[in-house]
């Protein structure tokens, strides 16, 4: 979520709204500050900076109510050129993005959103090193070679969802999902690639309850057992998961949210998955009392606050628990675990549109992984579910500011590994122009550093990359780790 949109729902006492588990629908009555200001330009001037790139709004009335209809397409784009001063050998680095985002609404009821990117890139060395590795570009999927050490990948999601009535909620998608209100999520998270799910939506008590059910089909990127047919893409296994979301909106000082996460026993060697009446249980931690954890149907639980004791102020907290495992070193057995603590200060001091947010994150541990039973791993695509890698103990701060259409932005992460005295610091800041908030389109210049330490004694690996980029900022990506 954008900064706006979060201090909207901060401050909304009209509408009970469960941000714990997202993406969620959520209209705001506020005014476009920007088309508020608008001033008597020409058709082209309009549509640069103010509107849709191409819309379409339509109100019924012959019938005796108002049927809407509305439909926009919007581009995506991420033209970035950037230059690492401490890599002598690859410097270039640079994305080429295009493609659309067309949403749309069919009378009070139906919602739809989908998106196609198409992307080439040459990567940042720590990044392009990790692709290598996985198979994958971090969160954007599988790739292909592109002009020798370059990568070419492509991605889709779509959003199809219908309020049946006041209190059920039915969603299809393809894409992502991510549960609590950190930048980091420990239970669910928008940081691996996108997957096909259905989710149903409950509400009750005047919308004060919500409860959610989502079934997904993951993936491994390795064999499936079929055999592929000639001059056919690879089959790789499938796994099945679960997750169970419930929330209380206590009012306008308080939230609580408790999660479960499941991946049911991935395929077998023939790739056919067999389910029962265990996968589609819809009650929470049900599963959990069933199966346990450490068991081939891989199961974490947790849950977490929100808490608003001051107006712009916002405190959030986060568990996880994933079972235990034993040290292979000490024999030992230990806890797989997460805690995470934040803040959240929306017009910081007084001052207009100045945000401040600190975090941090500890996971200990084995989490997320599944030794006994390789395939069962929370992942997908190669990738974890919730951080982009093992951060044992992570601090982040972010600041934004915004004036007008100018907005300047610093975000820092420290982590440290408990078990291998590796390090990292990150930092990215930028200053830049906000074309058209319609879409977030923004052109922007900015340095991301990067310092990576392997452990005691040895020599740090140094990245001092400097960039200008044109990016409409509709998702998030995570290479900052």
């Amino acid at each position: 979520m954008d900064v706006k949109r979060q201090k909207n729902i901060l401050l909304d006492t009209v509408n009970a709204v469960h941000t714990s588990m997202q993406p969620f629908i959520y209209k705001s009555e506020d005014v476009d500050t920007f088309k508020k200001m608008k001033p008597r330009a020409d058709a082209f001037f309009d549509k640069l900076l103010y509107d849709d790139l191409i819309e379409v709004r339509h109100t019924d009335r012959s019938s005796g109510y108002d049927r809407k209809f509305n439909f926009t397409i919007n581009p995506i784009l991420n033209f970035y050129k950037g230059k690492d001063i401490m890599d002598t050998a690859t410097a270039k680095v640079t994305h080429n993005t295009r493609g659309f985002w067309v949403r749309g609404e069919l009378g009070k009821k139906l919602v739809f959103e989908s998106a196609f990117i198409e992307n080439q890139s040459f990567l940042p060395e720590y990044v392009d090193l990790y692709a290598q590795a996985t198979g994958v570009v971090p969160g954007q999927g599988r790739w292909k070679k592109f002009k020798g050490w370059g990568f070419d990948y492509a991605s889709s999601y779509g959003i199809l969802n219908f309020a049946a009535t006041k209190n059920f909620t039915l969603r299809l998608g393809h894409g992502k999902q991510k549960v609590g209100n950190g930048y980091r999520s420990l239970l669910l998270s928008d940081n691996a690639f996108n997957y096909p799910y259905v989710q149903f939506i409950l509400s009750a008590a005047k919308s004060k309850i919500q409860y959610s059910q989502t079934y997904a089909l993951l993936m491994n990127l390795t064999d499936g057992g079929a055999k592929t047919p000639p001059y056919t893409e690879r089959i790789f296994q499938k796994k099945a998961a679960s997750f169970q979301h419930l929330s209380f909106h206590t009012g306008k000082y308080f939230d609580i949210y408790f999660f479960q996460g499941m991946i049911w026993k991935a395929t077998d060697t023939t790739n056919s998955m067999y389910l029962d009446a265990f996968y589609v249980n819809p009650v929470i931690f049900t599963n959990l009392a069933k199966f346990g954890f450490n068991k081939q149907n891989h199961i974490l639980a947790g849950g977490g606050i929100e808490i608003r004791p001051f107006k712009k102020f916002l405190y959030y907290s986060q568990v996880m628990y994933d079972g235990t495992f034993t040290d292979p070193n000490t024999g030992k057995t230990k806890t797989n675990y997460g805690i995470q603590n934040g803040l959240k200060y929306y017009d910081a001091f007084g001052l207009r549109n100045l945000y401040l947010q600190v975090e941090g994150n500890v996971l200990d541990g084995n989490s997320y992984d599944s030794p006994k039973y390789p395939f069962q791993k929370y992942s997908h695509y190669n990738q974890v579910l919730t951080t982009p890698v093992f951060l044992s103990n992570e601090v982040i701060w972010f600041v934004s500011y915004s004036y007008k259409r100018l907005f300047i932005q610093l975000k820092q992460n420290f982590v440290s590994h408990n078990y291998s005295s590796a390090a990292v610091n990150y930092f990215d800041g930028k200053i830049g122009y906000m074309v058209n908030s319609r879409y977030n389109l923004n052109v922007s210049i900015g340095t991301t550093q990067r310092s990576y330490l392997s452990g005691v004694g040895t020599k740090a690996d140094i990245m001092q990359q400097y960039y200008i980029s044109l990016r409409t900022s509709l998702y998030n990506l995570y290479f900052d780790f």
